[in-house]
Parts: C-alpha cells; sequence; structure tokens
C-alpha cells in the first residue's frame, strides 16, 4: 500500500534476504504528489490505499451510491463488491433482465445467474432461441453447438447433408499418379459413426473412430505411402489404413493404424500419422479417419504421401529405401563393410529360435535404443533398465498358450533379466514399427518351482500359429553372460513338481513328478529315452547307476503332442568307504573349487566320494567311517545356503567325531540362517560378521598355535569367484560349546578383516575349518594347503607328496635300459641331473649311487625285485618319504 511521507523527514529503508543468499538489484522508489480522490477515475489519488468509490472520500459523490439506477455502468458504486446485474440492489432492474429477444441473443449473461442468451432457461422461446436452425450461425438450442456442428438436431438437414464419403462404399477417391504429395479435404461434419468394428491391430493413442469418413487410392506403381491428418486447423483424429483386393469393403484387411502422432511439427496437438506403408500398382487401399472422442467433428485436410524407393545406402545419413530404417540400422546394412553389428544384438539381426529350450547370450551386446519396455504391460514385476539386450525371433508353431521364460539354474553371469514380446507379425515383421506391437513382459517370476537362478523372467500369453513374435531380452542392470530361452506350449499341460532322490547305498535314482492328464510319459537320461511310461504314473525308478551327474529329461505326451518337459540333476554319489566326502553344492561361477579340492585330495593320496547333495539329503553322511567332510558352498550368487536340516546334520557328525570344512561366502555375514552348526565353526556371532565388499584380493596367514599354521603363506593372492560382486564374508573367532581352543588363521593383507578360523574342538567332537573364500581361488599351492588342512582335521587318509613313477630316471614315462644308463651317466660322466631325485632312487634307499643302476638292470634282465611303489608308470607318491630326495617335477605325471 502507498506510503504517505513528509517532506524535509529522513526514511531509513531496510532490506534483508530471505535466506542466507545475498546478491544486487535495483531498489525502485515511485512518488505521487496526494490530491483528491477522484472517484471514477480508477486511481488512489490521495495515497490512502482506497480507490474509488471503496474511498470513503467518495460517499454520496456520483457515481457512488446506490447501486440501483445504475445498474449498466460498469462500477461498483456501492462498494459491496457486486457490479451492476450481480449486486441484489439491481434486481428488477430493465437491464439485468434474460426476457426479450435483444437481450436473449446479445453474448451477455444478462441476469448474471452463469448462463448466456439461449443456454439461459429464461429465454426458451424468445427470438432464436428455440430449436437449432441450421445454417443461421447462432446456437438456438443451447448445447454449445452451432448450425452443422449439432449433429444430433441438423445432420440430415438441407444445409447439412450427410457427408458423401461416410461409408466404405462410398468413399471418396484420391487419383494417384507417380510419386508425388496429394491432399484431400477432411470433412466429419455430415458423418455419422459407422458400425464397422475399431481396429484389431495395434494402434497407438487409439479412440472411438467416431463420426468416421473414408477415402480411397489405387497406387499405378508400387511405391511407399505415408500418410497423415497433419492440419494446425483439424481435430483430434483417428487413422487406419486398409487393403481391400476385391474393391467392395468386404474383404479388407487392416494394414497400419496410429491415433496419436509426435513426429511432425505445425499440427494440431493430437494428429495422426502412418509412415512406411509398402503399396502395390493396382491394388485398392482404403483409408478410414475418424474422431478420437464421441460426437467430435471437424475440418481439415488429409496428405497422402507417395515416393519410390531405391537401394539403402549405408553411410548417407538417408532412409534410401523408406523403410524406417537408416544406414547401419536397416537390415539390408548388415553385411555392409561399413556397418559392424553382432547377431542377435538389434532386432533387424535377431536369431531365430524354437519351440523347448534355446541356449542364448549377451555377451557382447549393447543396450539398443528402442523404446523401453512399457511398465503398464507388467507392472511390479521387477523389470529394470532391459540393458546389454539381445533380440530372438520366434514362429509360433501351434495356436496355443505359451510359457515363455528364461529359467535356468546353468546361468552364467546373466542371472537378472527382463523380457518383452513383441507381435512381429502385427508390426509387418518390420523392425521400425515395434513400438505399439507390445504385447507381454516380465521382469522377476516366481511361478516355476526351480530350480532357477535368481531372477528369471517368465510370461504366459496366447500365440498363433504361423505368426512371428520378436523377443527381446536384457538385463536388470549389468549382469551379462549366458543362459536359456525356454518357449513351450500349454496345449499338453506341461510338466511340473519333477524332483529326483538318490540312493547312496544302491546307487537307484527315484524321479517324481505331479499327475496330469498326460496319454503317456517319456523319460530320458542324458538325452537317450530310457522308458516310456503309463501316463498316471507320478514316479520312475533308474536302477543301479554307476557314480556321476546324469541329466533327467520328463514330458508328458498327449494325442501325439508333447507337453513342456522338465528337467533335474541327479548326482549319484554311492559310499564304498572313503574317508572323505565332497558335498559339491556351489553354483557355476569363475572358479570351480570342487575341481580344485579333487585334484588336491588326489594329489594327497586321499579317497573321497562326491555329491551335489546338501548334508542333509545324502543319505550316507551318518557313516561313521567317514573321517572328513568339505562344504562347498561357493560365492554370490550362485552360492548354495545351507538349511536348518543341513546345519542339523552337520553338527551331528561333528559330535560323532568327524572333521568338516565349509567355505562359504555370505553364509555368515548376509540373512545368516542360524543353525546347530553355529556351535562348532568357531565363528563370532555376538558381533555380527560384516557382508563384506570386493576389496579381498590378497591374504596374510597365522599359526594358529594349534597345529594349522599358514602364517609362512602371507600375500598368497586371491583370485576372486564373482569379481565386481564378490562381498567376501568378514569373520572373526569365537569358540563355540566345543572346547576353548579357536583362532583366526586367515586375515585380508590390506585392511586385516579375518577371512578364515579354525576349531581344535575337544574331544570327542571332530574339529572344524570355516573359510568366506573359495579354495579355488587360492593363488598359491592348493596341494599343500589341502595337505596342511589334512593334518589339522586329521585321521590320515594317505600319504602325501607329488607324483613320480620310480626307477624312470630319465623321466620318459617308461621304464628301460636308457634309464640305467642315465644314472650311470648322472654319477659317471657328467651327465645332467633328472628332474626328480625320488625317480632315480631306483632300489628306494633314500640315495642315489651304482647300487641303483645295476638294480635297474637287474629288474630288466635277471629277474630281480621290480622297484617299490609308485612304480616306474605308476604316478603316485612316495608311500614312504622319509628321505632327502626330492622332486621338482615329473613330467609323465603333469
Amino acid at each position: 500500500a502507498p506510503t504517505a511521507v513528509t517532506g524535509g523527514n529522513t526514511y531509513y529503508l531496510r532490506i534483508g534476504s530471505w535466506g542466507t543468499v545475498g546478491g544486487t538489484g535495483n531498489l525502485t522508489i515511485n512518488f505521487f504528489a496526494v490530491g483528491t480522490e477522484v472517484c471514477d477515475d480508477g486511481a488512489d489519488n490521495d495515497a490512502d490505499g482506497l480507490i474509488d468509490c471503496f474511498d470513503p472520500d467518495c460517499a454520496g459523490v456520483p457515481p457512488c451510491g446506490d447501486e440501483a439506477g445504475q445498474c449498466g455502468d460498469g462500477v461498483d458504486n456501492d462498494a459491496d463488491g457486486l457490479t451492476d446485474c450481480c449486486d441484489d440492489d439491481c434486481i428488477g432492474d430493465p437491464g439485468c433482465l434474460e426476457s426479450d429477444p435483444t437481450a436473449c441473443s446479445d453474448g451477455i449473461d444478462n441476469d448474471c445467474d452463469g448462463t448466456v442468451d439461449c443456454v439461459d432457461l429464461d429465454c426458451s422461446g424468445i427470438g432464436l432461441c428455440g430449436p437449432e436452425i441450421c445454417d443461421d450461425g447462432f446456437d438456438n438450442d443451447g448445447d454449445g453447438l452451432i448450425d452443422c456442428f449439432d449433429i444430433l438436431d441438423c445432420l440430415g438437414a438441407p444445409a447439412c447433408p450427410v457427408a458423401t464419403n461416410d461409408e466404405c462404399v462410398d468413399a471418396e477417391d484420391i487419383p494417384i499418379a507417380g510419386p508425388d504429395t496429394y491432399t484431400a479435404l477432411m470433412d466429419s461434419t455430415g458423418a455419422s459413426t459407422g458400425v464397422d468394428p475399431l481396429p484389431g491391430i495395434a494402434c497407438a493413442v487409439m479412440g472411438q473412430f467416431a463420426n468416421d469418413i473414408w477415402f480411397s487410392f489405387v497406387p499405378d506403381q508400387n511405391m511407399v505411402a505415408e500418410i497423415r491428418t497433419c492440419d494446425p486447423l483439424a481435430w483430434d483424429t483417428d487413422l487406419v489404413v486398409y487393403e481391400d483386393p476385391t474393391n467392395d469393403c468386404t474383404a479388407m484387411t487392416e494394414l497400419a493404424c496410429n491415433g496419436d502422432s509426435t513426429v511432425l511439427t505445425g499440427c494440431q496437438p493430437f494428429y495422426s500419422h502412418i509412415q512406411f506403408l509398402s503399396v502395390n500398382a493396382g491394388t485398392t487401399y482404403r483409408i478410414r479417419i475418424g474422431s478420437y472422442g464421441l460426437g467430435v467433428i471437424g475440418l481439415g485436410t488429409v496428405t497422402v504421401i507417395m515416393q519410390i524407393p531405391s537401394m539403402e545406402i549405408c553411410d548417407d545419413g538417408i532412409d534410401n529405401d523408406l523403410d524406417g530404417a537408416t544406414d547401419c540400422l536397416d537390415s539390408d546394412c548388415f553385411a555392409d563393410p561399413s556397418c559392424n553389428f553382432t547377431q542377435g544384438d538389434e532386432c533387424f539381426v535377431a536369431i531365430e529360435v524354437f519351440d523347448g529350450a534355446n541356449p542364448i547370450s549377451n555377451v557382447p551386446f549393447t543396450t539398443s535404443t528402442d523404446p523401453p519396455i512399457d511398465i503398464s504391460l507388467c507392472p511390479g514385476t521387477g523389470n529394470g533398465a532391459m540393458a546389454f539386450d539381445g533380440w530372438w525371433e520366434y514362429e509360433a508353431t501351434e495356436t496355443a498358450d505359451y510359457w515363455i521364460h528364461t529359467c535356468d539354474p546353468g546361468a552364467v553371469g546373466w542371472n537378472d533379466t527382463d523380457l518383452l514380446v513383441y507381435d512381429f507379425t502385427a508390426a509387418g515383421e518390420d523392425c521400425a514399427n515395434l513400438a505399439g506391437n507390445e504385447i507381454a513382459c516380465n521382469g522377476d517370476s516366481f511361478i516355476l518351482p526351480g530350480p532357477c537362478q535368481n531372477w528369471y523372467s517368465l510370461v504366459e500369453l496366447p500365440l498363433v500359429a504361423g505368426n512371428r513374435y520378436m523377443i527381446r531380452i536384457g538385463t536388470y542392470s549389468t549382469f551379462v553372460g549366458t543362459g536359456s530361452l525356454t518357449i513351450q506350449s500349454l496345449t499338453c499341460p506341461p510338466m511340473t513338481g519333477l524332483t529326483v532322490a538318490t540312493d547312496c547305498n544302491t546307487g537307484e535314482a527315484t524321479l517324481s513328478w505331479d499327475p496330469n492328464p498326460y496319454d503317456s510319459i517319456d523319460l530320458t537320461r542324458d538325452g537317450v529315452l530310457i522308458a516310456t511310461v503309463p501316463g498316471n504314473d507320478t514316479s520312475y525308478v533308474d536302477l543301479a547307476l554307476a557314480p556321476g551327474t546324469y541329466t533327467y529329461e520328463v514330458q508328458g505326451v498327449c494325442a501325439g503332442n508333447f507337453g513342456g518337459s522338465e528337467t533335474v540333476v541327479a548326482n549319484v554319489a554311492t559310499y564304498g568307504g572313503e574317508s572323505d566326502v565332497i558335498f559339491g553344492v556351489e553354483g557355476v561361477d569363475q572358479i570351480d573349487s570342487v575341481a580344485a579340492l579333487q585334484a588336491a585330495l588326489d594329489n594327497n593320496g586321499i579317497t573321497y566320494v562326491t555329491t551335489t547333495l546338501g548334508p542333509a539329503e545324502w543319505g550316507c553322511f551318518g557313516s561313521g567311517t567317514i573321517t572328513r567332510a568339505w562344504m562347498m558352498t561357493g560365492t554370490w550368487p550362485n552360492d548354495y545356503r545351507i538349511t536348518d536340516a543341513d546345519g542339523a546334520a552337520l553338527a551331528s557328525v561333528i559330535e560323532n567325531g568327524t572333521n568338516v570344512y565349509m567355505e562359504a561366502g555370505d553364509h555368515w555375514g548376509f540373512v545368516h540362517l542360524v543353525t546347530a552348526y553355529d556351535n562348532y565353526d568357531g565363528v563370532d556371532q555376538g558381533v555380527p560378521p560384516v557382508d563384506g565388499d570386493d576389496s579381498f584380493l590378497s591374504m596374510n596367514g597365522a599359526d594358529s598355535g594349534f597345529g594349522l599354521d599358514t602364517s609362512d603363506l602371507s600375500g598368497t593372492a586371491y583370485n576372486q569367484a564373482a569379481a565386481g560382486i564378490d562381498y567376501t564374508d568378514q569373520i572373526n573367532p569365537l569358540a563355540g560349546s566345543a572346547g576353548p581352543n579357536v583362532a583366526q588363521v586367515w586375515t585380508d593383507a590390506v585392511q586385516g578383516y579375518g577371512t578364515g578360523v579354525c576349531y581344535d574342538t575337544d574331544a570327542p567332537y571332530g574339529k572344524t575349518i570355516n573359510q568366506s573364500w573359495e579354495l579355488g581361488g587360492f593363488g598359491g599351492d592348493q596341494t599343500d594347503l589341502v595337505a596342511r588342512y589334512i593334518a589339522f582335521l586329521g585321521g590320515g587318509g594317505g600319504p602325501t607328496g607329488p607324483l613320480f613313477g620310480r626307477a624312470d630316471c630319465n623321466a620318459d614315462g617308461s621304464f628301460n635300459i636308457a634309464d640305467a644308463i642315465y644314472t650311470l651317466a648322472l654319477l659317471f660322466s657328467g651327465g645332467p641331473a633328472g628332474p626328480c631325485d625320488d625317480a632315480c632312487d631306483s632300489n628306494g634307499d633314500g640315495a642315489i649311487n651304482i647300487a641303483d643302476a645295476i638294480f635297474t638292470l637287474a629288474a630288466l634282465f635277471s629277474g630281480g625285485p621290480a622297484p617299490s611303489g609308485p612304480g616306474p608308470t605308476d604316478c603316485d607318491v612316495d608311500a614312504d618319504d622319509t628321505d632327502a630326495l626330492d622332486c621338482a617335477s615329473f613330467p609323465p605325471c603333469l
């Protein structure tokens, strides 16, 4: 409000900031001379903040005073906030009535009731107000529509004839004579909404096709058409193009459809646009244009552009063949030297896939520029970035519901997929038309019983025999690797609930599955059919299998149609009294710890049985003859998480004297499952272990003081099993319920956090070693490390040491006179030393001398005794390694 100031006085202005920010700007001060208020000029002449009639100085001064009698001067005379006819003081004033032809057609709300002219019920039957007159330019019935735009009242009136192209058979012809731009007037003001169905093909932002009109054209040569309703004066349109091979509207095929497009500029807000439509000479095509909303009509121009495509030039930045793809993005350019694409990396180089499981990989794919998943198709299913996506094309073999999924327990690296399916037939088998033809998508599914990777994708959808579908599979974030894409028809029910149980005593594998109404059921083992059983069977026993791993596939058959199969892997680990058992439950990643352990045990002369079952499932774990159990659970995300039953089984055997080694990347630090095994693992859960990070790249050992010393192995490198996401748990020692002797034996070489403990339990308990990294990633001598673990865990098991063959002194893999000559040359004529001193000790007395050459010759030629173990070609360890001789290397045994 204005502030009065007095000449000669000093005034101060204080200006600050709302917050803590300062700055610069301009201060404007306006001074006004103070005078007498003028009551009708809209100004505050006396600077008191009040204008005209709202200023008390104007009381009784015209025009200020009573509103009555001044109801048309546009002034709030009585300063009550209401002007003229809107002031109750004006009720009954002749100028405030809608009661004569003039008032009912002046465009003014004379009685201030919110309605104007014929919309006001007071005007009914007065002057122009009444039934709609279709040619007077006036809204007579007050419905907001004038003349022919009032379709309900005027359509068919003499002034508003029905559109001549209101139906398909009356389509207005657009003559075509070669490549050019053609236009026609769109006028739906006289059109009705026909009985033709809405298009069944994909149509972006399609409305009701209301008050539709029709055009037709016949190309005089093969060309590519572009059709659009772009016109800044036109209305919100829908557009569809049909092929009419019989030229009578009775057998038309929908070719392309669009509701709203955003490609062009200078158009009405919601225009329609169809591009890259190939048309053939002599064929009739129909254009149908309707309104998005019911009852909406308009005028405008439809434009048809005809062009003749040429051969695509792959480096000129032009879509020469008019298929919507430019240069290297055009499939015609896939083999062009200037373009370099990997098969499957883009839609136009999609890989053909078939029914069943198809191996797939997204290495080395790039992220496509195609639009991401429209999550409205599959909300809440964990869709990600569709990164590093690949493309696969499938032709449906039957009309049926299908499952399309990425479940694969053997997936490597690619553990989290995104899945999107397009109707490629509806897109004209043209990658440029994929948008709008999405039919199903999924991020994460939990439908299948498994086993599957953690975050597989699955869609169930109807497919049509002979139609083609484009399948796009990416990853949630940055996962790349291999997996499988399974496509299966549900005409015959898919096999479900398949499980397998093996007997460690008999070698039997018992398969079980859910009941389904099959005619018969086929069972294969490792790809070979082993049995066909009745369709109502739910189990099968495969007898007397040799130890090993077997892949079973079980599939139902219905009237000659195969249902979706299910696969299960069985490990037959028949126990024959071995001292050690390996639980090879880890998943596949960059490190194979089970194979590393098997090699190390072989080198140490230890007998073992390997099973892929967990401790609770393997039926022979309770045998009293097992000395050591090795739990190889792996690293996230392909690790095995022990169950409560597994923990109980491990605890039980420890209580009965069996020793346990366990490696687990996530067991202790990430969502730890408390089990009975916690009493014996020697890991402190009072201060919860840390889930860890990816910093464990080298390790330091330590002397436990209880028989396991790894201090000389400090600085050993570690090769991560899942580089970048290894998450090695950080664990510390704490004695459990089997005695006080627990120690840290492994720490990170840089940061010092713990990664391994040993627990020297009291009798009669078995001892334990527990570490959060994989043996297979140990960068030192794994055979030596396992030998130390064996020694700590106890129970013996066999001699340790390098493999060689005694008396094969020249290490050529055979035993003959050359070995004796080699020994004599070594001793007396400066011949080279062999790579393995133990091999040259033919008589096994712990020394190399002439007696060894004589022993060799006697064994070869005069009936002397054979060399003691290991024999020349046995490749084994020294059964009595008490001498000072060494064996650095023995090539025949490598």
